[in-house]
């Protein structure tokens, strides 16, 4: 085990600052992707409807439309993901929000101030 240094702890904020930038470098990749799907995804009932096969509709063999619980085990790394970047961004969007309303709050203090000595 290393001995906790400032070099150490320097390498892992920067190790986790590179995972944290990654995860969501891959999360803006998985929302393009389900666009895309869900672009691809909007001409498939059309088709079907006019009686053509779709190549790899696993659909019709179940009561559903869904393939069984493989899916959402499949991608429940991207189920988390995308509920931690949403807490991300109320976080920030928060953070942001008080921000503002402390600067609100100086420049009505300095508006003030300004009217009591005109």
């Amino acid at each position: 085990m290393d001995k906790i240094s400032p070099k150490n702890i320097k390498l892992a904020i920067i190790a986790e600052a590179r995972k944290i930038n990654r995860k969501q470098e891959l999360y803006k990749q998985v929302q393009e992707i389900e666009k895309e799907l869900g672009t691809l995804n909007e001409g498939l009932g059309m088709v079907g409807g006019y009686g053509f096969a779709i190549p790899g509709d696993k659909s019709q063999e179940t009561k559903t439309g869904f393939a069984g619980e493989s899916l959402t085990s499949s991608i429940s790394n991207i189920i988390s993901l995308d509920g931690e970047m949403k807490e991300d961004i109320k976080e920030d969007t928060i953070d942001e929000v008080t921000k503002l309303k402390e600067e609100l709050e100086a420049l009505k203090a300095e508006n003030a101030s300004l009217k009591k000595s005109k």
